[in-house]
């Protein structure tokens, strides 16, 4: 009679042998289920991704339309004084929305879209620099500390000679930050140069204005008053004496009255108030311009603007970036 030798897993064996598999198997299963969120995250970005590249699509379509309505606008009305009556301008008889430099919104249905325009020629520039410690409370003496250190970086940054001033920075100051380029030594030519200087975001509360392309102009020597529509609420302050909280709060909601129902500045504004924001504020349009396009997502998750500045006075030769009068100038463009 045969003998089996064979030897038996021990019950302690079999165990671990079970252990062993248990533990390959949720190592897997994990393995699996992340290379599955993975994929899932990565659809997900590539669908939001060919979204934002068709919306950016719409968003040129929406702005090249803006700009040629606005054209049109233009060229069959003449007076384009902002904030008044629409009937008094000639549009009383016809069925032409209206299209000017006054942040009233023009919908795109078809495209999921929207933009409007907006004054060009607001915003902080270099020889704005003298209202910045004009602005500043007296027994605020930190701030005007730090204001007086920007002022003579500033300066610094643009005059042409190599003289440091008392809290300035020339190129060997900026040598030791490691920006061996700078500074510019000269008048600046693009306004993301005022962000390179040190504290500036604490110093200058508004937009940083538009840096003219060479030949050029920002404002008409003319007309060298801001515009209501595109001044922030310091902006507005600075323009008064005093201003009480309420008489802004009247200001911006006139603003907003003719921006959205088109109700004429005089007929939302006290007659004092409304005289004073005459004199103060240009109420007429100026020749550059800010065109915002945005372009939404069906369910308005996801949006891209265009903003673009350029000038929209077609009687100015400047207009054009050619001598042969063929193509309109950008002075700016970006997508965000």
């Amino acid at each position: 009679m045969a003998v089996n030798n064979t030897p038996k897993a021990s019950t302690s064996d079999c165990g671990m042998a079970l252990i062993l598999v248990l533990g390959i198997i949720s190592v897997v299963t994990v393995m699996v289920a992340h290379l599955t969120s993975v994929v899932e995250i990565i659809a997900k970005e590539a669908k939001v991704q060919s979204e934002k590249e068709a919306l950016r699509y719409k968003a040129e379509s929406i702005a090249g339309e803006t700009l040629w309505m606005y054209f049109t606008d233009r060229r069959l009305f003449s007076n384009r004084r902002l904030g008044q009556n629409l009937d008094t301008t000639g549009r009383a008889d016809v069925d032409f929305e209206p299209w000017m430099m006054d942040r009233r919104p023009h919908l795109f249905n078809s495209l999921n879209g929207v933009s409007y325009l907006t004054a060009g020629d607001g915003g902080f520039t270099f020889k704005d620099q003298k209202s910045l410690k004009e602005d500043i409370d007296e027994t605020d003496t930190e701030l005007l500390e730090d204001t007086e250190i920007f002022l003579d970086v500033l300066n610094d940054y643009a005059d042409k000679d190599d003289l440091v001033k008392l809290n300035g920075m020339e190129s060997s100051e900026y040598d030791d930050e490691g920006f061996y380029t700078m500074p510019r030594n000269d008048s600046m030519q693009y306004r993301a140069e005022f962000y390179w200087l040190p504290n500036w975001q604490n110093i200058i509360q508004d937009p940083i204005a538009i840096v003219p392309p060479e030949n050029k102009t920002l404002s008409d020597s003319s007309n060298s008053k801001p515009s209501i529509y595109a001044c922030s609420d310091t902006e507005i302050s600075q323009q008064f004496e005093e201003l009480t909280d309420a008489e802004l709060e009247s200001i911006k909601n006139a603003r907003n009255e003719w921006i959205i129902n088109g109700t004429a500045l005089d007929e939302s504004l006290d007659s004092d108030l409304y005289a004073e924001i005459s004199q103060k504020f240009s109420l007429k349009e100026g020749f550059v311009t800010i065109l915002y396009a945005i372009a939404y997502s069906s369910d308005k998750k996801i949006k891209v603007t265009q903003r673009e500045t350029r000038e929209v006075d077609y009687s100015r030769n400047s207009i054009f970036s050619d001598k042969k009068k063929e193509t309109l100038s950008v002075w700016e463009r970006f997508l965000e």
